[in-house]
């Protein structure tokens, strides 16, 4: 009952450990995959704004490559006050239509808060508050901080920030005059290649949170599906384990029970002392139903005292039976395991059970008899082999296939023995079915 109770506790011990490393085998693949969609959000809002920032510049560059463009004057777009020391800032076309001039930045400026009206993507172009011309794109403390980089050496800037409650990438990259941008900035003093701000855009990232959560929750689904099914698994496996146990405990019980059974019913020969053929008959088959069911080895050792007829005629049967017994006791000493069994198969036959024992081991068991019985060194002068008591043994093993009968075992032993007695006796011979 110790030994049950162990193994029971051993199996709770494997079941809790199993389900704590299946549980952190799931919940770190989730936390590495919530980690990855995370980053998938943030690369796919990054080359969005890449994309936008792209074309602000591309747009920046043309017009300014053109010095600027003229646009007819209204109420949204009057002449930038800014450029006054522009000569031709205003004109008048020949038809009367009065045009003023949109430099790089006024025309940006413009695009960007269209934009952000039409597709909710901020724009900006600003620069430091010492050197800005126009109050309306004055920096904000994140746009001041990303120019102070700049001026460190930084060609980018790019944070996750909230704006109005709203979780928002921005980006922003250095503005760097050159020599197109002299035509309205040169009176600020500045030469080709100074910093003179940044451009930026940001991205709101809840379009793509939203798809970020829907891709959460498919993980979360998905791992805690196969957590279950993980658990269902380990449940299944600890139950089947407990009815093995269950089945061992009662085939422990059934061996005891035999055991008691063995005394009250005789089964015991008389003589020598060890199990008879009788319970040798109910315990192979008991160990053939045992092993085919387990499919496990069974080997059998049948053994035959060397022309023991002889040595009856010469010293007598009280000798012989003496013979028999020290015979019998030698062979049980060999036998360590309680599954195991020598019996006495019938008149100087004896026959040993070993379930669970490869052909291999068998042998080499079989071997450690025979030498334990020419230790004995029991005196038999007309023996025709050597002058004291010997033994042939045949070994046969087998693994119990589901239509085979135990007697192939029995008879495949037999034939081992017959041929140790055929090859000159005191050794062993051994097959394998």
């Amino acid at each position: 009952m110790n030994s049950s109770r162990i193994k029971y506790e051993n199996n709770i011990l494997w079941l809790i450990t199993a389900i704590f490393v299946w549980t952190a085998v799931i919940f770190g693949s989730l936390a590495w995959n919530s980690y990855h969609e995370k980053q998938h959000s943030i690369r796919l809002a990054s080359n969005e704004a890449e994309a936008y920032f792209n074309k602000d510049k591309a747009i920046r560059l043309w017009s300014a490559s053109h010095g600027g463009v003229y646009v007819p004057i209204d109420k949204r777009t009057p002449p930038n006050a800014h450029l006054s020391h522009i000569p031709e800032r205003d004109i008048t076309t020949p038809s009367g239509k009065k045009l003023t001039l949109m430099n790089p930045a006024y025309m940006l400026a413009q695009m960007m808060k269209d934009y952000n009206e039409l597709y909710g993507v901020k724009g900006k172009i600003t620069s430091f508050p010492d050197k800005l011309l126009n109050q309306d794109n004055s920096p904000d403390q994140w746009e001041v901080n990303a120019m102070n980089a700049f001026e460190k050496g930084a060609d980018e800037a790019k944070e996750l920030v909230d704006v109005d409650g709203v979780s928002h990438l921005r980006l922003m990259r250095p503005l760097l005059i050159k020599q197109d941008c002299l035509k309205c900035h040169g009176f600020q003093g500045y030469k080709v290649g100074d910093l003179r701000g940044g451009i930026g855009v940001s991205i709101a990232m809840t379009p793509f949170l939203k798809e970020e959560q829907l891709s959460l929750n498919n993980l979360h689904i998905t791992h805690g599906f196969f957590w279950v099914i993980g658990l269902i698994t380990f449940g299944h496996i600890f139950n089947q384990g407990n009815n093995r146990q269950q089945e061992r405990r009662k085939e422990e019980e059934e061996l005891l029970r035999l055991n008691k059974e063995l005394e009250s019913l005789s089964f015991l020969d008389g003589l020598i002392n060890i199990p008879n053929r009788r319970a040798f008959n109910k315990a192979f088959d008991r160990e053939w139903d045992r092993c085919r069911r387990d499919q496990k080895a069974l080997s059998l050792v049948m053994i035959d005292i060397d022309f023991f007829k002889d040595y009856n005629d010469l010293y007598g049967h009280q000798r012989g039976d003496e013979c028999l017994t020290l015979v019998a006791q030698t062979l049980a000493s060999v036998l360590k395991r309680a599954e195991d069994m020598v019996a006495r198969y019938g008149g100087e036959e004896f026959v040993m059970l070993l379930p669970g024992i490869e052909l291999e081991q068998a042998t080499l068991l079989a071997e450690e008899c025979r030498n334990k019985i020419l230790d004995q060194k029991v005196d038999f002068q007309t023996s025709k082999v050597i002058d004291v008591v010997s033994i042939s043994l045949g070994v046969c093993t087998t693994i119990p296939t589901q239509d085979a009968e135990a007697s192939i075992l029995l008879k495949a032993s037999d034939l081992a023995l017959y041929r140790a007695k055929k090859n000159g006796r005191n050794r062993v011979e051994s097959s394998k079915l």
